[in-house]
């Protein structure tokens, strides 16, 4: 690798970096190297999945110390119980004090699948809904505010979800895949695999995303591809 395609390589990445808390900047669509604009790509993503991941592991603890300690100190600690419910809302657990179904809930999702749906779900950064809505992982919406498909079927009257960043679509997804009952399996596989004490990748976990597309065996065969390709389990670690 050229020492110039070297400095040009961390331009693009720094410059995604500054843009991220929007979208990706134009001189990202500028670039004519796929080996670079995959490399931007995942560079720009990955340090949004590792804030939101660490959200979601200090929601984790929290909950953790909660049942421990807050559970029979509520009336003291009123600020522990109003966080515990934000939580119960937030994640859709049914029963406030069921310590189990917030642990199963509550937990990362590995890099590297949400790198390869992003890579699936957004053209690599090309498609329409990525560049004027900041979505990036195919959000729907039955809101008044959206795009609307150029090819949506007559009668439907969903619309693409519009965020104000690339982080806030990734919180939509990771909230998404931790709570929506459409994604089930996935929680199940993560918690089999981390009671199994085996590593917790997205190998380990992509055949719960069978209901993230109507593609479904054929939409897993291409996550599974898109990881191995990209040698994207190295963001797993």
């Amino acid at each position: 690798m050229s020492k110039i395609f070297r400095i040009s390589i961390l331009f693009f990445i720094f410059a995604s970096f500054i843009y991220a808390k929007g979208g990706f900047p134009k001189s990202y669509y500028d670039i004519k190297s796929t080996k670079m604009k995959k490399m931007v790509f995942f560079n720009t993503l990955v340090p949004l999945i590792k804030k939101q991941n660490e959200q979601i592991l200090k929601d984790r603890e929290f909950i953790e110390q909660f049942f421990k300690t807050g559970v029979l100190n509520t009336k003291r600690d009123g600020i522990a119980m109003l966080k515990m419910i934000k939580l119960k809302k937030y994640y859709k657990v049914k029963k406030l004090y069921d310590y189990d179904s917030y642990m199963k809930k509550i937990n990362i999702i590995p890099t590297s699948i949400i790198l390869a749906q992003a890579a699936l779900e957004s053209g690599w950064g090309n498609s329409r809904f990525t560049k004027e809505a900041n979505n990036i992982f195919g959000h729907w919406t039955y809101g008044s505010k959206g795009l609307i498909p150029l090819r949506r079927n007559k009668g439907a009257k969903h619309k693409i979800r519009i965020f104000d960043s690339l982080e806030d679509s990734l919180k939509a997804y990771l909230k998404n895949v931790n709570s929506n009952g459409a994604y089930k399996q996935v929680r199940n596989l993560r918690e089999k695999t981390i009671k199994n004490n085996k590593p917790l990748n997205g190998l380990s976990i992509y055949k719960g995303f069978i209901n993230y597309s109507q593609l479904k065996h054929e939409y897993l065969r291409r996550l599974k591809n898109m990881i191995i390709k990209n040698k994207l389990l190295q963001y797993d670690n």
